[in-house]
């Protein structure tokens, strides 16, 4: 009786200190929507807390090696996280997802790739393709296009997509390229409003997630990683928020 009630004993008081653990989630700015809804879902689901801190991937990946304070990393792309795992700060990354390129726009009278074509704008953003997977395949696909020289005095760089996505909602740009996330939440999908780019025009943007090594909380991030790759309620939602899964 005794032994019972000491192991029921240690049952709560080790649940109680797993439900106050905290992530620390570093993300590019695409998938930062989706990260905090499934970190909403996996909360209710465990009473771990997932903290979603939002960033380009190549200055995530930057700050990660210079031992910045993060627990996971879900990047935008594979490079970085692989380049991560080469330098020993990550364990081995894991696809988690597959982003979708679109061009898009508030309003207009014909749609988002004619108006591109006929050069009738007087800004599109795109994201940073030095430091940005998205803004990289929006490089790709203008040059694919044939586009890529003609548009060089009317682009705004964003540091991410997400900036990218802000210069088109604010109004100052008229085109952007960004994530089907992003447009699926702004609620304007229609043709006139987006142009699902191609997958062929530029290359796949596969996008992969590591633990970061020596945390506190590493077995814990371990967990919900594996969840969010494996979990067929983690892949729904993925797929809801505009990704295609691996």
């Amino acid at each position: 009786m005794v032994r019972a009630g000491l192991f029921l004993c240690l049952w709560v008081w080790s649940s109680a200190l797993w439900a106050e653990t905290i992530l620390r989630a570093a993300t590019a700015a695409n998938f930062a929507p989706a990260l905090k809804a499934l970190a909403l879902a996996y909360k209710a689901k465990t009473g771990v807390q997932v903290q979603v801190i939002t960033g380009s991937s190549g200055k995530l990946a930057f700050q990660i090696a210079r031992g910045a304070p993060y627990d996971l990393f879900f990047s935008a792309d594979a490079e970085r996280p692989q380049w991560l795992y080469r330098q020993k700060r990550v364990e081995r990354p894991l696809t988690y997802a597959v982003g979708v390129l679109v061009l898009w726009q508030k309003s207009g009278a014909i749609s988002p790739k004619q108006r591109l074509m006929q050069g009738d704008f007087s800004r599109l953003s795109i994201a940073n393709p030095k430091t940005a997977p998205y803004g990289r395949a929006a490089q790709e696909t203008l040059q694919a296009l044939g586009r890529w020289q003609q548009v060089q005095a009317k682009l705004v760089r964003g540091e991410n997509v997400g900036q990218a996505f802000q210069y088109v909602y604010s109004g100052n740009a008229q085109l952007g390229f960004v994530a089907l996330s992003q447009v699926l939440l702004s609620g304007l999908t229609g043709a006139h409003h987006s142009w699902r780019v191609p997958v062929h025009f530029h290359q796949p943007l596969i996008q992969q997630a590591a633990v970061i090594h020596q945390r506190p909380n590493q077995k814990a991030a371990q967990q919900f990683l594996h969840w969010v790759v494996h979990a067929p309620e983690a892949k729904a939602l993925i797929q809801k928020q505009g990704y295609a899964l691996p």
